[in-house]
């Protein structure tokens, strides 16, 4: 099937771009969700480095480390011959939307002419602004109670969420590009043996479907039998060594299966 380069920007992941019906969709914003240290920054930066192989340049925005730890992730990687392709950003979560769009737009006109942005971990954007950090303040300046501050923090953590989705999901349509937005998988369930994500589990689903184009998760069954992992008792996917991504939202059963290499970081077709 011939691809529509002016609807899609192929990730040259092949199975993953089978799995995308051609790549990330030009003017929708997709959220990628996994548990903390399952690899969401590390796919992304994979994703990225595949673009960028391509001779084709790519923004990639970090809220989780800072520059020089993502140009040796490159290194581990073997990938640092593309590092120019790679855009990278560490100080999106200090811009105002307006400074973060002016960034953005930047890219995307000449001589970059991006066409895919990645954020690693959206929950952080402008969080000196966001309605979280200024509950926190008046906390803080005992304004308000610790009771009153726990008490009103879900309803204004629900609103950021959606007001960051809707915020990137206006971004990708106004300048014409795809973004793929990293989101934490927060709702551990330890009778759970299998830990594949669901929207039930993913507590502000609702604040970001109206934003997203597709809520997709990754899941690898090695995290959970590692150290870093949340427990040692998942048996049903023995894989290891490999990454499923499926469909959180809108429901499909349909699952991509990725090699993840230990060794270098990093996530390959084979």
């Amino acid at each position: 099937m011939e691809k529509d380069f002016t609807k899609v920007v192929p990730t040259y992941f092949e199975q993953f771009d089978r799995f995308l019906n051609g790549g990330l969709p030009v003017g929708k914003l997709t959220f990628l969700a996994g548990h903390t240290a399952i690899g969401v920054t590390q796919f992304g930066l994979s994703l990225a480095a595949n673009i960028a192989g391509s001779g084709q340049y790519v923004g990639f925005f970090s809220q989780t480390m800072v520059k020089h730890l993502l140009e040796k992730k490159l290194q581990i990687m073997e990938e640092t011959d593309i590092a120019n392709y790679i855009l990278m950003d560490d100080t999106a979560r200090f811009h105002s939307p307006d400074e973060l769009r002016k960034h953005i737009t930047d890219m995307v006109q000449k001589p970059y002419e991006v066409k895919c942005i990645i954020f690693d971990y959206f929950e952080v954007l402008d969080s000196q602004a966001s309605k979280t950090g200024k509950l926190w303040k008046k906390y803080s300046e005992g304004i308000i109670s610790k009771e009153t501050y726990w008490k009103e923090y879900p309803a204004a953590y629900d609103s950021d969420m959606a007001e960051r989705a809707s915020s990137l999901q206006s971004l990708a349509k106004e300048l014409n590009i795809a973004i793929l937005a990293g989101c934490h998988h927060e709702r551990f369930i330890r009778s759970d043996t299998t830990h594949i994500p669901t929207l039930k589990k993913l507590r502000y689903a609702s604040a970001i479907i109206p934003s997203a184009d597709r809520i997709l998760y990754l899941y690898r069954s090695g995290y959970y039998r590692s150290p870093s992992g949340y427990c040692q008792f998942c048996d049903k996917f023995p894989d290891e060594g490999y990454a499923q991504i499926g469909y959180l939202y809108p429901e499909n059963p349909q699952i991509c299966v990725l090699h993840y290499d230990a060794k270098h970081i990093k996530f390959t077709d084979r």
